[in-house]
């Protein structure tokens, strides 16, 4: 292995500069669909850097693993899109990489992180102690469910169902809020 030393070379460095296209006033936050730019801001080096020495990785936490979602984006800016279907546990967060390799092939790496709006919402039948189905899986009512904003998911109800003992059979008819 060969290992090569420039002494008095400092490491690049630069800052992220994250802004929401959808919403300005969430800097740190996002709801599912959100639009999203990204810029390099204060780069600075010892010595000029090349033109390709930035690059961009937006990662997807999930809990305790990660999933790939933007791999490599070349370039001082750029922007992406947040998807509104996929993931629903809340227990999520976008995690945005910037990479700096000044000439000498010395690299730093600067991270931010933009973590979602939750909402929880109650599904309920009427009369109560019904059965409603989240993403094709059935659960008794009421059942509460924490979302990220923006989210899309599906909702439905087993019709007809009977609810407690010997209480008679009921339909679905209509959704209310």
């Amino acid at each position: 292995m060969t290992v090569s030393v420039y002494p008095g070379n400092t490491p690049p460095s630069a800052s992220i500069i994250l802004t929401n296209l959808t919403n300005a006033s969430r800097t740190t936050t996002y709801h599912a669909g959100d639009t999203w730019a990204y810029t390099v801001a204060n780069a600075a080096d010892d010595e000029p850097l090349p033109p390709d020495a930035f690059s961009w990785e937006v990662v997807f936490h999930h809990r305790d693993h990660t999933h790939p979602f933007l791999p490599f984006l070349p370039g001082e800016i750029g922007q992406f899109d947040l998807p509104v279907t996929g993931e629903l546990d809340p227990v999520v967060w976008y995690r945005v990489h910037l990479f700096i390799t000044d000439a000498r092939g010395q690299r730093t790496e600067v991270i931010r992180d933009i973590n979602p709006v939750t909402a929880t919402i109650t599904l309920n039948t009427n009369p109560s102690g019904g059965q409603v189905t989240v993403e094709g899986a059935v659960f008794p009512a009421p059942r509460e469910q924490t979302f990220v904003v923006g989210m899309r998911f599906s909702a439905d109800v087993p019709s007809p169902q009977t609810i407690g003992s010997g209480s008679g059979s009921y339909a679905f008819s209509s959704w209310s809020q």
